[in-house]
């Protein structure tokens, strides 16, 4: 891997956690016994359960977190997303749309990072 995509990947991964829905995040606890099960179930963070094995009694339980840490700037990611939308539909109005025509390129996909004609 060459140090251009090094930093790429380095700014995106450390970018990627500062707009990290934090809501979503979810315990996971693995329980054998349907006594156990059963209370875990009736708790206000209870989310769902998935029976592993009928037989032995294992249960996967997902309960929403029961305290939610908001440490991260999604101000500041909303932010970051928004500019670089601005900063791509800009590039495309103003060089691709004014200096080239139309007839000779097509908007496929665009993303904050990339855009693919």
């Amino acid at each position: 891997m060459t140090d251009k995509y090094l930093f790429f990947y380095t700014g995106n991964s450390a970018y990627g956690s500062s707009c990290m829905d934090k809501f979503r995040h979810s315990d996971v606890k693995y329980i054998s016994g349907e006594r156990d099960a059963c209370l875990l179930s009736n708790a206000p963070e209870f989310r769902k359960m998935i029976t592993l094995d009928e037989e032995n009694q294992y249960y996967e339980i997902e309960l929403a977190k029961s305290s939610i840490k908001m440490n991260v700037p999604i101000q500041i990611a909303k932010f970051v997303l928004d500019y670089a939308k601005k900063l791509i539909i800009s590039y495309y109005y103003s060089f691709l749309d004014r200096y080239l025509d139309r007839s000779s390129f097509e908007m496929v996909s665009m993303d904050t990072v990339s855009m693919i004609y």
